[in-house]
């Protein structure tokens, strides 16, 4: 990751865990009582009671008041490195539950950095590559087959999008969302397996962004093997592990 990249990608973290950039790059877990600051992430998570982050082998923890002593005693002591073992997840889910919260959701990021398996050249011959601005979006959002690549989420509109085709067949869509000004965010959905169709689309997407000024990443679940694989293909590297937690439900 360049110089650059890494401090816009500490600037956003600071942003949405509410520390400063120097508490990424510091070898101790951070606690933080959580804000609303303006530029941060707005995920599914962000009214959550607590979230935290592994990078850099540490944690960064960010809970409102009514968890902040709470995961700051259970927490201090954790590896970043090795936190999303069952152990650790298990003995924070049952803290959590004890508040009336539970774990929401897990997942991984990458960041540039990696060596990309394409150069400029589509798989094979006969594909072509459409590309489809903020506006040009819209005509999938009634009827959308495309829900990995495509949100429509108000908070984080997606912006961009590249589809590869053989004709009239769709091949595979990778598309990016605004999830902050500085960072957006990689989706992908593959409909013809096989030649690495997913690969090509999120490779060109990547350049894209990054031609633009912004920092792409690329998000995806611990277990989703094929879309880790897209990921490091593609030129991407794992930055980061995040967790975010909800209120269970009284229904």
């Amino acid at each position: 990751m360049e110089a650059k990249q890494k401090e816009i990608f500490y600037e956003q973290l600071a942003c949405d865990y509410s520390c400063c950039a120097g508490d990424i790059a510091s070898k101790d877990n951070v606690f933080t009582k959580k804000e609303y600051r303006e530029g941060r992430r707005i995920f599914r998570g962000d009214d959550c009671a607590m979230k935290l982050v592994c990078v850099n082998g540490k944690l960064i923890v960010s809970a409102e008041e009514e968890l902040y002593e709470a995961c700051r005693a259970l927490l201090q002591n954790e590896s970043g490195a090795w936190f999303f073992e069952s152990d650790p997840l298990y003995n924070l889910e049952q803290m959590l539950r004890s508040h009336g919260h539970k774990i929401a959701s897990t997942h991984q990021f990458y960041l540039p950095g990696g060596r990309e398996m394409f150069d400029a050249r589509p798989p094979h011959d006969g594909i072509t590559v459409k590309w489809f601005e903020q506006e040009e979006i819209e005509q999938f959002r009634e009827n959308n087959p495309y829900k990995e690549a495509l949100g429509f989420i108000p908070e984080c509109p997606d912006v961009l999008a590249v589809m590869a085709m053989q004709g009239e067949q769709v091949l595979a869509i990778a598309g990016a969302s605004r999830d902050s000004e500085m960072m957006w965010q990689v989706g992908i959905n593959v409909l013809a397996e096989g030649n690495g169709y997913g690969t090509y689309v999120v490779t060109l997407l990547k350049r894209e962004i990054l031609r633009r000024g912004k920092l792409p990443f690329y998000g995806t679940a611990h277990s989703h093997m094929k879309s880790q694989k897209v990921a490091v293909q593609s030129g991407f590297l794992p930055a980061w592990a995040e967790l975010y937690t909800e209120k269970i439900s009284s229904d």
